[in-house]
């Protein structure tokens, strides 16, 4: 029997499209799951089609996404949204977050360095407001039920 292809160039598009299968079926798997939404983008030219295309939606929004955590009770005034009350508060949410990712994913190792980098983060911020205001540090720990 002779093939028109050689054996190694055919290895390597099967090899391919058992990739493409596999990437697919993840694909397929994490919009299901809800790490993947779909998104329609509006058409630029009247009359074009709408082209679908998906979006991880794991991106950190500091202040907009307040699900857990509401920034308004650590907020000094009303546009605050650097003080170490309000970072710390944000630190703890993404902490929390961060913390069950970790829960699931144990070798996931980048991540548990970022984690621990947030946790010295927030002790720092923790440590520089009860050293010069302890009365917003109690306050603090008090509504985001910290130890210490």
């Amino acid at each position: 029997m002779d093939l028109p292809i050689q054996l190694p160039v055919l290895k390597i598009v099967i090899g391919a499209i058992l990739f493409l299968i596999i990437i697919g079926l993840r694909i397929a798997r994490e919009y299901e799951r809800g790490v993947i939404r779909e998104h329609k983008s509006p058409p630029k030219i009247a009359g074009a089609c709408e082209r679908t295309f998906f979006i991880y939606n794991r991106r950190f929004e500091m202040a907009e996404n307040t699900e857990t955590v509401d920034i308004k009770q650590f907020q000094l005034h009303g546009k605050d949204t650097g003080s170490a009350d309000v970072q710390v508060a944000l630190l703890t949410r993404r902490i929390g977050e961060l913390t069950e990712h970790l829960k699931n994913h144990a070798k996931d190792h980048s991540s548990r360095r970022g984690l621990l980098k947030m946790v010295a983060q927030r002790r720092s911020l923790l440590d520089y407001l009860s050293r010069s205001q302890a009365e917003r540090y109690k306050k603090l720990i008090d509504k985001l039920n910290l130890r210490k």
